[in-house]
């Protein structure tokens, strides 16, 4: 089933301003995933997503909001840079267990793929085992490349 009408569903850049209901609600999100998860969200979670929104910060956050100013989705990107120009490194992306199935993942990547391109973004960049944001980016043109994760424990 397709979410209908995407219009009533917006894509809202988080900023260090926006309304404490969105910062809120992306909280009370990110806390369902960890549970789903098996891990626990930070106890000072809203405090570090303003952090996190703060001006010169390199991650950016994406939310599909519905009804209510609820958020439904969720995505934490980053911007880097190289010698090819500025990308975007997806980190996260997460909808809510109670309207998957409606659409809401198509909507957040097409909508932040046409967000990426109006800023001059080279590419969007990520890792997934999900077979369904795989069937998503490859929708979206994404190649997918085979990848070897990478972490040099400090």
């Amino acid at each position: 089933m397709a979410l209908y009408p995407p219009e009533d569903y917006p894509l809202i850049e988080l900023r260090r301003g926006s309304a404490p209901r969105l910062f809120a609600g992306l909280a009370g999100l990110i806390t369902e995933q960890y549970k789903d998860e098996g891990m626990r969200a930070q106890k000072n979670l809203p405090a570090r997503l303003r952090e996190l929104t703060a001006p010169g910060s390199n991650a950016l956050f994406h939310l599909i909001v519905g009804p209510g100013r609820r958020v439904l989705a969720y995505q934490l990107t980053n911007v880097c840079r190289s010698m090819g120009g500025d990308y975007l490194y997806v980190n996260e992306t997460y909808t809510a267990k109670a309207v998957r199935g409606l659409g809401l993942g198509w909507e957040l990547e097409s909508r932040f793929v046409e967000w990426a391109k109006t800023r001059g973004y080279t590419s969007v960049c990520s890792r997934t085992g999900n077979p369904e944001m795989r069937r998503i980016v490859e929708k979206l043109g994404a190649r997918v490349k085979q990848a070897t994760w990478i972490e040099i424990p400090l």
